[in-house]
């Protein structure tokens, strides 16, 4: 039986929390116009709704758990507001991005059991697999961990996993045997999400956030997709 998860009391707690699972600083930070959040708005709202997510991955993953505290993801920066400021990633508006140079993930959010939707769509219906913060947590920590974890020699990780690369490369095999990335994109825009066929690194982060997910059920990703996870992250 699973033991009912427990919140964390106070900020302090919650952030000792996320450093024993490989998160070294979360913070709620001021920018421009972005206000700060209150203490206790920022406990009850952010910080343990993202604990509760990431401390369910690291249970039901623990082969990933134990990667990401082999190399920890420096920062989780949480801002109070519908989109990342502009100039984070451009004259662009999004909820979340990987700051692969300083090894930290930048979030927007606002009251999250608002912004929650029990969603998780893998085809080409739709743009990405889910919607809400939990989505964009798993997104961005999915960018950290084939960014950071896999690629990195102190962490090994069942070698059957490899390089993702080679998965989009084996899909986007043309007629006469040649590479072609436009089939590899509309094969995983076909298959998994509109903006996972980008390119091989969405596509990874885009079905790491599938795979991951509370309401992930077998076969939603290709098989192939699958297995590679279940190589990785998903059998000890």
């Amino acid at each position: 039986m699973t033991p009912k998860w427990k919140p964390a009391k106070n900020i302090k707690e919650a952030k000792k929390r996320f450093k024993d699972l490989g998160i070294n600083e979360v913070s709620n930070p001021a920018f421009s116009n972005v206000p700060k959040w209150g203490d206790k708005e920022f406990i009850d709202e952010v910080l343990n709704p993202v604990l509760k997510e990431l401390e369910r991955i690291s249970i039901k993953f623990p082969a990933f758990s134990k990667a990401l505290k082999g190399n920890k993801l420096k920062g989780l920066e949480i801002y109070k507001s519908q989109v990342l400021p502009r100039g984070f990633v451009g004259d662009i508006d999004v909820l979340g991005t990987y700051k692969s140079d300083f090894e930290k993930i930048l979030m927007a959010m606002t009251n999250s059991s608002k912004w929650e939707k029990p969603l998780l769509s893998v085809s080409r219906k739709s743009y990405t697999v889910g919607e809400d913060f939990k989505y964009v947590f798993r997104h961005e920590l999915g960018h950290h961990f084939q960014d950071s974890i896999i690629q990195s020699d102190d962490v090994i990780l069942n070698a059957k996993g490899g390089n993702f690369f080679k998965l989009w490369k084996k899909v986007g095999i043309d007629k006469d045997g040649s590479f072609n990335s436009d089939i590899s994109k509309s094969w995983f825009k076909k298959n998994v999400s509109e903006y996972s066929g980008t390119n091989s690194a969405e596509a990874f982060a885009e079905s790491f956030s599938a795979y991951t997910s509370s309401l992930y059920k077998r076969g939603m990703l290709p098989k192939q997709v699958e297995k590679y996870f279940d190589d990785l992250i998903g059998k000890e």
